[in-house]
């Protein structure tokens, strides 16, 4: 039998010991260890990371405070939903107010017993999975169960804000079926509904886990690239496309050719400022590559 995922937890404290501690408590969870604010707002300004399940939080970490984090991480979308504890030797009432206020889960006073701390992580994990699992049913295209085109415009602004604070590259890939209209007049929508769920099936063996792909509407699709080149993304859409192009589509005894045109823009390449301007020109190049002749990558111009 494989063994099931540890639920992450992210701890923030400046002391040794409460990490050991922590540790000790809590030897079902995968623990991330940070010993200072500064180190801690750094890592999550890279955006290269899967989010955790739960975090814990410490007010007195170091010259940045508990409460200053805590308000950097509420400046971010993605980490509203994520359980913050607070973890603090001051029980002031104004402080734990304030804390909760500010959009933390729960305050824990130091020293805490370890059963008591156990069971709130316990919860909050749990109303949390429960929450993301409904959130899932507003965030997936229902045929195709991947994102649909309103969490697309969530995640370009969260990317474009990774952008503007370290300058990684950022691409993305605007594609669409070649005569599409063709294969439902021709073979059905029925059709048309297997070739739209068996070309994203065939597209997730080809990217990252951090790449993150969209369905934009009717049969385009939008594919997000994190922290790569105009020219390593113009080869993934060539890969993608050529992978489409020998992939044998066959339903009810029926083969149906499906390609791509496909359309790439990058930052910092293309100079634009925005997400959404660098998505329309994603949008007229993979329309330039239709009117070129389809099955096709187009990259500038």
């Amino acid at each position: 039998m494989m063994n099931e995922e540890k639920d992450t937890i992210w701890l923030v404290d400046n002391a040794e010991i409460i990490h050991r501690a922590i540790k000790l408590i809590l030897p079902g969870y995968a623990i991330r260890s940070f010993y200072s604010g500064e180190a801690f707002l750094e890592f999550i300004g890279t955006g290269s990371y899967n989010f955790p399940d739960l975090i814990l939080l410490d007010i007195v970490i170091d010259k940045i405070s508990g409460f200053e984090v805590l308000e950097k991480l509420m400046e971010i979308i993605e980490f509203r939903d994520i359980p913050v504890v607070i973890i603090s030797t001051n029980e002031s009432i104004d402080d734990k107010v304030m804390g909760l206020e500010m959009g933390a889960t729960d305050y824990v006073v130091k020293p805490f017993y370890d059963k008591e701390l156990t069971a709130r992580i316990k919860v909050h994990i749990r109303i949390k999975k429960n929450q993301d699992a409904l959130r899932q049913k507003v965030i997936l295209d229902f045929l195709t169960n991947i994102f649909n085109k309103r969490h697309l415009f969530t995640r370009l602004k969260t990317h474009f804000n990774v952008y503007q604070r370290h300058r990684s590259p950022i691409s993305l890939i605007f594609f669409d079926i070649d005569n599409f209209k063709r294969i439902n007049d021709n073979h059905g929508h029925l059709t048309g509904d297997f070739v739209l769920k068996e070309l994203c099936s065939e597209i997730k063996t080809i990217i990252r886990s951090e790449d993150e792909l969209f369905r934009y509407g009717g049969e385009e699709f939008v594919l997000i690239v994190p922290f790569t080149s105009k020219v390593n993304t113009e080869k993934l859409a060539e890969k993608i496309r050529q992978k489409i192009q020998d992939k044998r589509f066959i339903y009810q005894e029926e083969k149906i050719k499906v390609t791509l045109s496909l359309g790439v823009a990058s930052l910092p390449e293309d100079d634009v400022e925005g997400m959404e301007p660098l998505l329309e020109i994603a949008d007229k190049r993979m329309i330039a590559a239709k009117k070129g002749g389809r099955n096709r990558v187009i990259s500038d111009g």
